[in-house]
């Protein structure tokens, strides 16, 4: 999880239209709360200092990127969109992952 993580997110900005510390209120910033993206990622727009996962602080992330990281998972990481999954509890809709995804961006 976390070596291909790190290497997609590394490869990546943080925050977005979406995103930052001027939107701890949006809809990006209330999936990554609900879905519990803070209790792997350190993420301080989030208030999160998880340290299992990629510190998203220091990670340049695209919103294309962590659109494909959020929906199919990898090196570690669940995937959020993937219908097939058993684990459907964690799905999430288009919508809530680009929602995320602009969150963690800041695009």
């Amino acid at each position: 999880m976390l070596i291909s993580l790190v290497l997609a997110l590394g490869a990546a900005g943080c925050g977005g239209e979406d995103g930052g510390t001027d939107n701890v209120n949006s809809a990006g910033a209330r999936v990554f709360a609900e879905s519990g993206c803070g209790d792997c990622h350190a993420y301080s727009p989030a208030g999160s200092t998880a340290d299992i996962g990629p510190n998203l602080d220091n990670a340049d992330v695209t919103f294309e990127l962590a659109v494909a990281q959020v929906t199919d998972g990898g090196g570690g990481m669940p995937a959020y969109g993937d219908r097939s999954d058993p684990e459907h509890a964690r799905l999430l809709t288009k919508e809530q992952i680009e929602d995320v995804a602009h969150f963690v961006s800041q695009e």
